[in-house]
């Protein structure tokens, strides 16, 4: 990646075959809007949906736009809009007049961006070309940046005849979806030319789709967001040092009682956690284990001295399960606990979640062997032994009891996490005053 040079290149004008394509997917997707109503009404009834901002969906908001320069931000889930709140915090930071959009597909994802002074969210609009150029004619966004698998033809088509840049951001390509594009080479090509430039952590992805000519030469390597929480790009103060403080800021939030933290626990992890449970109950008296599910309401059968946070239950001496049902409070049980055991790796159906969460808040990490999501970020902290592989239950297990045996080895590892944590800071710092330089360079265009 070059940040000598923040000019963005020129995209070229696509193809009559793009063209083409692209008015059969217009018109396809306007004659979808009976269709959109309806996904629309039942995720209303999923409860998958908000109410006061289904009509985002449609292009259509009662938000008032700002005065000033709008940074658009797009993003999926929870995991990217984070990413995209450390981009919006940077920008903001350095441009005092501008503000962020930020789109989002879930409902989750809002609960994060909510509240924060200029920083606007929306449900990011049904692929429509109808409701895409509603969004455009009113937010008139400066520039775009779209986070890792978001490609929604008719949204990023209507940017470009916009004349908005988009830039990729953590550009993620799916094994499922590279096989789709082998099919539709040409057109999918385009569609990532229609990019100024893209960012990417993966060297896998990079030289693959240099390879298969998608992006026209497009694709630069890049640190992972993933790396960075949103509320330290402005300080930027994590050193190795600092470690002895955030160890020495832990304290036990159940007094009498020695636990362990299980975190963004999948449902089809969450019988084998409760098994380890019970067997480790076996050796360790008043054990208690504190699980934080991923969806609190997908799993309802547990044991029956259950304590849920939701209710406020109290945790009593034969309390064996405490079950965080909340949103938002991840973090507080990460800067309290000495090690958790991170979910979404336990079986295949995960993929991985980022442990940068818990090891910036001195929490040593302990994760299954199916991280296919995030393979770079989980690596380099294999590579360092700065984070414990389990293949099975039965390893899982013995390192959970040795932790809880030995506290003194989950300091050990916590601390070797937090240097491999740290070394990472300085090149993504670079990386997102780079970003902050590519937006003042369009908006003073402007």
């Amino acid at each position: 990646m070059n940040h000598h040079s923040h000019t963005l290149p020129p995209r070229p004008a696509p193809s009559l075959f793009f063209r083409s394509v692209m008015k059969l997917y217009s018109i396809f997707s306007v004659g979808a809007i009976p269709l959109f109503w309806i996904i629309a009404k039942k995720r209303l009834n999923a409860k998958k949906e908000d109410p006061k901002k289904v009509q985002h969906r449609f292009g259509i908001t009662n938000v008032q736009r700002p005065k000033g320069p709008i940074i658009w931000l797009h993003a999926a889930s929870i995991g990217e809009t984070r990413m995209a709140l450390s981009i919006a915090y940077k920008i903001l930071q350095d441009h005092e007049k501008s503000y962020i959009l930020i789109t989002t597909q879930t409902l989750g994802a809002q609960t994060i961006v909510e509240n924060i002074p200029r920083i606007i969210h929306q449900m990011a609009p049904f692929d429509s070309r109808v409701y895409v150029k509603r969004f455009f004619l009113y937010w008139r966004p400066s520039c775009a940046f779209i986070l890792e698998s978001e490609r929604w033809p008719n949204l990023l088509y209507e940017a470009f005849k916009h004349h908005i840049p988009l830039i990729g951001i953590n550009t993620h390509v799916s094994e499922k979806s590279l096989r789709r594009w082998s099919i539709l080479k040409l057109f999918f090509s385009e569609l990532l030319g229609l990019f100024s430039v893209c960012f990417t952590p993966s060297k896998k992805i990079k030289e693959y789709l240099m390879h298969a000519s998608f992006g026209k030469g497009l694709i630069h390597l890049s640190p992972s967001l993933k790396y960075v929480l949103p509320s330290t790009v402005c300080a930027n103060t994590h050193s190795p040092e600092k470690f002895s403080s955030v160890w020495s800021k832990k304290k036990s939030f159940f007094k009498g009682h020695l636990y362990w933290l299980a975190s963004c626990i999948h449902v089809c992890e969450i019988p084998i956690i409760l098994k380890i449970q019970k067997n480790l109950s076996k050796q360790i008296p008043n054990l208690l284990l504190i699980l934080i599910p991923r969806h609190p309401d997908r799993f309802t059968d547990f044991p029956k001295n259950t304590a849920y946070r939701s209710k406020e239950d109290c945790i009593l001496e034969k309390t064996s399960l405490y079950v965080v049902d909340t949103f938002g409070e991840t973090q507080k049980f990460y800067q309290s606990a000495s090690f958790c055991v991170l979910g979404g790796s336990i079986t295949p159906e995960g993929g991985g979640h980022n442990l940068i969460e818990p090891v910036a808040e001195g929490c040593a990490v302990i994760h299954g062997p199916y991280f296919h999501h995030c393979p770079e970020l989980y690596s380099a902290f294999i590579e360092k032994k700065a984070s414990y592989l389990a293949k099975d239950v039965q390893t899982l297990t013995k390192i959970i009891q040795n932790f809880l045996i030995i506290p003194q080895n989950s300091k050990i590892q916590s601390q070797r996490a937090y240097e491999v944590y740290c070394s990472t800071q300085e090149e993504i710092h670079s990386y997102l005053d780079y970003i902050s330089s590519i937006c003042k360079e369009i908006i003073v265009k402007k």
